[in-house]
């Protein structure tokens, strides 16, 4: 049979480029495509399991999602280009735009060396409903939807869903170098249709035109004894499968239903998809509900393991917690906050728990945000959907919060295309359901903000009482910096007591880096004219605090301190500056804190206390 790939023409009308498909995730970048694909991929092959079990009224059917990674090279490469004929895609590039044209010269150019092995990620999911329906019942066919159609977020009334199908494409063209993925599924017939497989091809770019003719930039493998871009079937499916490198599927058993997708030159590699499996399907994977597996080049099965995973594992116990599974242990700093938690809008939120991570955790993490508060938030289909970070506070906190099954459909209701936060806010002209859900949202995340603010001050240790301290930072309170504002710059004190301290370089904002800024000022502490003796043992601290409205009291935030100039008698230690001050002696000091929210408003209090004894200034 003659094979070729179909380019769809634009519509009179209008309609989606096929590269808006690739581009939906750009910007997120919490996000990377490796992640992408492992969250979009089994989102939606998961949803199609637990539909399926609930089908067919067996709700133990296994559900196993296999990755592997295969090199084509030599005469295999060969007959897989021969068929699969990549070049049609390849010698359409010269009438693209110059940026997918340049990437797509790059991209081909390697794959048609004969001398480079032509990659392939197969992303296989088993007891799976599969693409069942013809593609002419457009919104009653799962293939229609999950691929011929973009930016369809519609499951019906799939309860606990977690993905959608139109924008869940974009992960896997994102995870393929020349934005192309096959896709053959086994399937149950459907509404007086008796096919039972489908095979499939797609390549989504730029539209473009050649003279009059316009093309919209989808390119379709399909049929050619059907009507252009309509899928192979049964037999003839099974056949292309094959020629393509796929494992044959059957209808036979339910465990062999689902979808295998082929992506042409894969963007990932084997370990950060591994990587990428742990951080964000550990709940499924410790509840035993699925099977992964990645298999590399060579052949090695791989199996993600969330125990191992330093990232995941300080999460694993506040999980156990929350699911009741164990109880918390106040003395091992664990607590399950959502205990007597009301209902919000009459709908009971969650469960939460909360733990401090020990030092050898601590030391075994690598991420840059290791010091402050995560709190792994999910839903039913136990994806994580975020790690909400609290960088307000520097305490090294885990947490998770598990979605109750009433709150469940109203944050997936709240959640964006990537599924990666639940919304606040209700978008314009949003429905009842809609605004109810951006309620539900604001509620937990108010619910995760209090609870964590209350953890942190049972767990704090209580500040000392036991030393003579003069307070010369009084009228320093008012300053304040937000956003650009600059702090006081006129000097400061009460001539009642010996010492004055004076900003010689205003408290200043600046920007460190994308939304985010640093305070940085320079402090200079000195005896006053009234200062009865000529030399005073001192410690000069300084505290800075991060607050986000009026009625809030602030965090402490890291700082930096440094002498500007040596000082005789004057030495840096960890909890402050120490030296005898001397009269006529001015002792400057540079205060840069640690980068935080552009938002946010920082108050910087210098501190001056009165060495009293030789304990006090151990201590």
């Amino acid at each position: 049979m003659t094979l070729k790939w179909h380019w769809t023409e634009l519509s009179r009308l209008g309609g989606a480029a096929g590269g808006l498909a690739s581009k939906i995730f750009r910007g997120i970048e919490e996000l990377d495509t490796a992640d992408l694909l492992a969250r979009e991929v089994i989102q939606n092959s998961w949803d199609a399991a637990r539909k399926l079990r609930a089908q067919l009224k067996q709700p133990k059917l296994p559900f196993e999602m296999s990755f592997r990674f295969v090199d084509f090279i030599g005469e295999e490469k060969n007959k897989f280009l021969d068929f699969l004929r990549l070049e049609e895609i390849y010698s359409q590039s010269k009438h693209w735009k110059k940026k997918p044209a340049e990437k797509a010269e790059v991209a081909f150019k390697k794959i048609l060396d004969p001398k480079e092995p032509l990659k392939l990620l197969f992303c296989e999911d088993f007891g799976a409903h599969g693409l069942y329906g013809a593609i002419d019942k457009r919104s009653k066919s799962i293939m229609f939807k999950a691929l011929y159609m973009f930016g369809d977020t519609d499951k019906g009334d799939d309860h606990g869903s977690g993905g959608s199908y139109g924008f869940g494409k974009s992960a896997f063209i994102q995870g393929s170098g020349i934005r192309t993925v096959l896709a053959y599924s086994s399937f149950q017939p459907f509404e007086n249709d008796a096919t039972t497989r489908r095979f499939v091809g797609f390549s989504y770019w730029d539209n473009f035109h050649i003279d009059d003719n316009f093309y919209d930039g989808r390119a379709i493998y399909g049929a050619p004894s059907k009507n252009p871009g309509a899928p192979f079937e049964d037999d003839e499916a099974d056949q292309v499968a094959t020629a393509a490198g796929f494992k044959l599927r059957s209808n036979e058993h339910p465990e062999g239903l689902g979808t295998s997708l082929g992506l042409v030159a894969p963007s990932i590699t084997p370990q950060s998809l591994i990587n990428s499996l742990e951080k964000w399907w550990w709940p499924a994977l410790v509840a035993n509900q699925m099977e992964i597996s990645v298999t590399d080049e060579e052949g090695k099965k791989h199996f993600p393991r969330p125990q191992k995973n330093e990232f995941v594992r300080p999460f694993l116990k506040t999980y156990s917690i929350a699911r009741g599974e164990t109880k918390a242990m106040e003395v091992m700093g664990e607590v399950l906050v959502s205990q007597g938690w009301q209902k919000s809008h009459g709908i009971r939120l969650g469960e939460y728990a909360l733990r401090r991570i020990d030092d050898e955790e601590l030391v075994a993490q690598e991420d840059e945000e290791v010091n402050c508060p995560l709190v792994a938030v999910m839903r039913k289909p136990l994806m994580i959907v975020e790690y909400k970070p609290y960088k307000r506070s520097r305490i090294p906190i885990r947490g998770t919060f598990i979605a109750s099954e009433e709150a469940d459909s109203y944050l997936k209701l709240s959640e964006p295309a990537q599924h990666d936060h639940w919304d606040t806010k209700p978008v314009a002209e949003a429905s009842d359901d809609e605004i109810k859900a951006a309620a539900i949202a604001k509620s937990v995340d108010d619910q995760l903000k209090k609870g964590l603010a209350k953890f942190i001050e049972q767990i704090s240790p209580s500040s000392p009482r036991d030393r003579q301290t003069l307070t010369m930072f009084a009228d320093l309170l008012k300053g304040l910096m937000a956003g650009k504002k600059p702090g006081p710059k006129r000097p400061v004190g009460s001539n009642k007591m010996p010492f004055e301290i004076q900003f010689t370089r205003a408290a200043q904002p600046e920007e460190a880096s994308r939304n985010q800024v640093k305070t940085s000022a320079v402090v200079q502490v000195s005896l006053s004219d009234n200062a009865e003796e000529d030399s005073y043992p001192v410690k000069v601290t300084f505290e800075f605090t991060i607050v986000e409205d009026e009625d809030d009291k602030g965090d402490e935030w890291p700082i930096d301190t440094r002498l500007v100039a040596k000082v005789p008698g004057f030495v840096v230690k960890a909890d402050g500056i120490y030296g005898d001050l001397r009269r006529g002696e001015k002792v400057n000091i540079e205060v840069i804190s640690d980068p935080y929210d552009s938002n946010w408003t920082g108050m910087l209090r210098p501190r001056v206390e009165l060495v009293t004894s030789k304990k006090s200034e151990e201590n």
